[in-house]
């Protein structure tokens, strides 16, 4: 029902590890998000383009592009210059930090992420994001100031294991399905 929904926010996820996908996609399609995946930073981009997603969550290591240099493009491209970009990385290095935000990156998840905070930065960004735009007057329609947002109701729910991790599926699998 709500997942065919063209008001719901679309979200791209965009990284090489196809459980991670299959996982990510299966949590926010089952909050109402309209979710796109790319396995690689390439078709990311190409996707991106086509289908101008509300939000975009990449992975920093991949090996045909990294994120940076994903994010850097998508920075670089008019008509995706202002997509919110939430960064996913496995590292937690201050320097590749700094390098993300560098390339343009809106926050950034260390993984395995608290499900609750990964809910937290997606909601927040979007809100934001949506306010932003009615506040340059591009949203005739909000005209109260307040944010009427589908997801204010919404809850997202991610488990991102580092590779290799024991139990993150099963445990996921399982949340989803009690959702």
């Amino acid at each position: 029902g709500q997942i065919n929904n063209p008001m719901s926010p679309k979200i791209l996820v965009i990284d090489d590890h196809r459980e991670t996908l299959d996982l990510v996609s299966l949590v926010l399609q089952k909050q109402g998000y309209r979710v796109s995946i790319a396995h690689s930073g390439q078709q990311g981009l190409d996707i991106a383009s086509q289908e101008q997603p509300d939000l975009v969550l990449l992975d920093v290591m991949m090996p045909d592009m990294d994120g940076f240099t994903v994010c850097r493009k998508i920075r670089a491209t008019e008509g995706l210059s202002n997509i919110p970009v939430i960064l996913l990385t496995a590292k937690s290095q201050a320097d590749e930090k700094w390098e993300g935000f560098e390339a343009g990156a809106t926050d950034y998840l260390i993984k395995p992420t608290n499900a609750e905070e990964l809910h937290r930065r997606v909601k927040t960004i979007l809100v934001n994001h949506n306010s932003d735009k009615s506040a340059a007057g591009l949203d005739p329609e909000t005209t109260s100031g307040a944010v009427h947002s589908p997801l204010s109701r919404s809850q997202v729910t991610v488990f991102l294991g580092a590779r290799g991790g024991c139990g993150t599926t099963t445990a996921a699998l399982n949340t989803a399905f009690a959702l």
